[in-house]
């Protein structure tokens, strides 16, 4: 393995000289915090600039450990003052000293901004040596390594269905010229898509969705065993799943909002939210409906350029196309948010004379949600593409020119 070289370790020493900075900051006052922050994001840009070198031991873990630096400078000046008072270095009864490490952990570690129970938390706190909680921790240990496997095998399987999928395509086939599909499908430009083509392009944009949530729940997974399970600084029930039900994924506003992951939006949207407020957004005369918008199209610009970054930084794909998908995402959900209102508000007549409640039977339900999926699914055979494409036809193309 290629990773214990000086320019694999590079990035993570900038990423976790970073981390202590913060951890640092949060024992100074509060008006002296922000002179941390130039060295700090110059510290999480090197690290992203230099992320290209951690593929050379695992595949992904570049990408992965890119994304984490960002989620951490969208984190950082917030939870630099989360707090108004420092973290206070407190003296034990025995004479020892409590620098309050946990404390800082905790505040450092939850980009997903959850509510932790802290009457919970301290109760177990003080059964830290008991039976009960040592064997709640390997259990959970035992859990975790049991999930881990299962993803690493379910990764692995899909990794051969994709390859099979994909046997007897040539470059060609994932050129620009078959990202588009409905102008095709329209035949106002390039080849008409094939059944076979179709196919692929289904497959691909599931291989998306599969590989992003197993790579980041697996992540996930490790870290939970570790924190929680070995090393006790954490209660298992405070690393939920990274992901909700593909059950509540039937629109494109729940498959962001309910079924994919929250690591960068909370942060994003805490920034949308204080754009808006400095924009005049948030005043009484101003729809609520315009600030929602403002912050849900700021997040999903964030999520697009933070990819785009990314991409550029490992030399991938095509990284405007990533800003585009997530602009295309933003206007999928606003239209269907907008659909939505007009197709309850004209309803209502008709749904009184039927003898329909306002949430609908069972039947229409049912109705609803398979349709939802076809829409969801239809919206990402469509665009999906456009960002994997590109990745496909220059891994492709390099090896091609690179196989004697």
């Amino acid at each position: 393995m290629e990773c214990l070289t000086m320019d694999c370790l590079v990035p993570v020493a900038c990423y976790f000289t970073a981390i202590a900075l913060v951890f640092g900051g949060l024992y100074l006052p509060e008006r002296q915090r922000d002179a941390l922050l130039p060295p700090i994001m110059g510290l999480l840009g090197w690290s992203i600039w230099q992320c290209r070198h951690l593929n050379n031991s695992i595949p992904g873990l570049g990408f992965q450990f890119a994304m984490t630096a960002v989620i951490t400078a969208l984190n950082s000046p917030l939870v630099l003052h989360a707090e108004r008072e420092p973290l206070a270095v407190r003296v034990r009864p025995d004479g020892s000293r409590d620098w309050g490490v946990v404390a800082a952990y905790k505040r450092m570690t939850n980009p997903r901004m959850l509510q932790l129970a802290a009457a919970t938390t301290t109760r177990e706190s003080r059964s830290d040596g008991s039976a009960a909680r040592r064997r709640r921790r390997l259990l959970s240990v035992l859990r975790d390594v049991s999930k881990a496997a299962a993803i690493v095998l379910l990764r692995s399987r899909f990794k051969v269905l994709i390859a099979a999928a994909l046997a007897g395509s040539s470059p060609w086939d994932f050129s620009p010229s078959r990202e588009p599909l409905v102008r095709r499908l329209l035949r106002l430009s390039g080849p008409s898509p094939r059944l076979r083509e179709l196919g692929v392009r289904t497959f691909v944009s599931l291989f998306w969705i599969v590989d992003t949530a197993t790579e980041v729940e697996l992540s996930h997974t490790v870290l939970r065993a570790l924190l929680a399970g070995v090393l006790g600084l954490d209660e298992p029930h405070q690393w939920p799943p990274m992901f909700g039900s593909v059950f509540d994924a039937y629109t494109l506003k729940r498959f962001w909002g309910r079924f994919w992951h929250r690591l960068l939006s909370p942060a994003a949207g805490r920034w949308g939210q204080a754009l808006a407020e400095k924009g005049g957004l948030t005043s009484r005369w101003m729809p609520p409906l315009v600030r929602n918008a403002f912050v849900a199209f700021f997040i999903f610009s964030v999520s697009g350029l933070a990819h785009a970054l990314i991409d550029h930084m490992l030399g991938r794909g095509s990284p405007m196309k990533q800003v585009l998908f997530y602009w295309s995402n933003f206007a999928a959900v606003s239209s269907e948010v907008v659909v939505s209102k007009v197709w309850s508000r004209n309803t209502i007549g008709l749904r009184r004379r039927l003898g329909i409640g306002p949430t609908g039977g069972r039947v229409e339900a049912v109705i609803k949600r398979v349709l939802g999926f076809v829409w969801v699914s239809a919206f990402f055979v469509w665009t999906t593409p456009r960002v994997i494409y590109p990745r496909l036809y220059q891994g492709m193309m390099r090896q091609m020119f690179l196989t004697p």
